[in-house]
């Protein structure tokens, strides 16, 4: 809450004589203290009025003042009080007490006026640096938290694909090297899948470029909800998509694939009422040592991709070098595409229910 007046100062003393005395003499140096007659009264000011000084008598029924001055100065979310303690107490054991207890300074009574006011203007001063330094403390973590969102506004353009919300060509490639060398380092899997959609430029010729970018854009939201938040889905140029699956061998990757394709077969992106569908062609290849570079393993899989194009599209085909053994679900790629990469209804069921 904002202070009502920065030189807002609230007397507090059981003894009516000694309140009015105080009070007095705060007025005479121009300043309009107002007054509290218990500890209790101080506290709910406290919570209307935020004072910047707070003259306290320590000897009061109840709650004393020093009592008082631990509860002010435990607020941590309130702005800061300079506490100053009034009393006929003046030994050094009191005073050790007084600052233990958080005051800020210590007056013996009787006092005299100018050194009353010289404490005040003192107090103001320390109060005034103390708002000032919470300012700029609060203006710091303005401009971080706006640099800090600036920043993920700033990564998600370097690294987000537009169109479809995945990542990009960029990013893609960044974390590919990253998980090369995972893979190299502790003998890992790593299995990568270029996609690509068939015919996407008869799509656009026939059904217009605003289609086609709805098409892209649908195509993201599906491969973001098929894959883990360990797998990176990049938008590697036009219609062509890039995932990699760190951990995972080329049996698994294929189910993955198999089942992404089916599941972008069946959603009629091109609405129900068109009798065609929007499918997709992918090649996965696996991580081996053979491979020496991060290269390697996306040509290979742009090769499977290639000769699933070659093969009549709409299928999933991964290469046998890549793989220790062979999924029962897919037809492997050696030398020449296959005539027939299709998957056995059967075979695919079986490997479905084992992944």
């Amino acid at each position: 809450m904002k202070r009502t007046d920065k030189a807002c100062i609230l007397v507090v003393d059981d003894d009516p004589a000694a309140l009015e005395t105080v009070s007095n003499c705060l007025a005479s140096g121009g300043h309009a203290p107002f007054q509290a007659a218990s500890a209790l009264q101080a506290i709910e000011a406290m919570r209307t009025r935020r004072p910047s000084i707070v003259l306290c008598d320590w000897l009061m029924p109840g709650m004393d003042g020093l009592e008082l001055c631990r509860s002010i100065k435990s607020r941590t979310t309130d702005p800061f009080t300079y506490f100053i303690m009034l009393t006929v107490q003046s030994g050094k054991q009191h005073l050790k007490e007084a600052f233990q207890a958080g005051a800020d300074d210590f007056l013996c009574k009787p006092f005299h006026p100018d050194e009353l006011l010289a404490r005040i203007d003192a107090g103001i001063r320390t109060a005034d640096l103390y708002d000032a330094l919470t300012e700029q403390h609060l203006a710091a973590q303005r401009l971080n938290t706006e640099l800090s969102q600036l920043n993920a506004r700033l990564r998600q353009t370097v690294n987000v694909d537009e169109l479809t919300g995945l990542s990009n060509r960029r990013y893609g490639m960044s974390r590919l090297k990253e998980l090369w060398a995972m893979a190299n380092r502790y003998e890992q899997p790593l299995s990568a899948a270029m996609i690509d959609v068939d015919h996407f430029k008869r799509i656009n010729d026939e059904f217009g470029h605003l289609k086609g970018d709805e098409i892209l854009q649908s195509l993201g939201r599906i491969m973001a909800a098929s894959i883990r938040t360990s797998d990176v889905a990049c938008r590697v140029g036009g219609e062509e998509f890039l995932i990699l699956l760190p951990g995972v061998t080329c049996e698994q990757a294929y189910v993955c694939l198999e089942r992404l394709r089916i599941k972008v077969e069946s959603a009629c992106l091109l609405g129900s009422e068109s009798p065609k569908r929007v499918t997709l062609t992918a090649g996965i290849a696996h991580h081996t040592k053979a491979m020496t570079k991060p290269y390697d393993l996306l040509q290979a899989a742009d090769d499977c991709l290639y000769a699933g194009k070659r093969a009549g599209r709409n299928r999933v085909v991964i290469s046998s070098p890549a793989c220790a053994h062979e999924p029962p679900a897919a037809q492997f790629l050696q030398g020449e595409a296959k005539a027939d990469l299709n998957p056995n209804p059967d075979d695919l069921r079986k490997a479905l229910t084992r992944f």
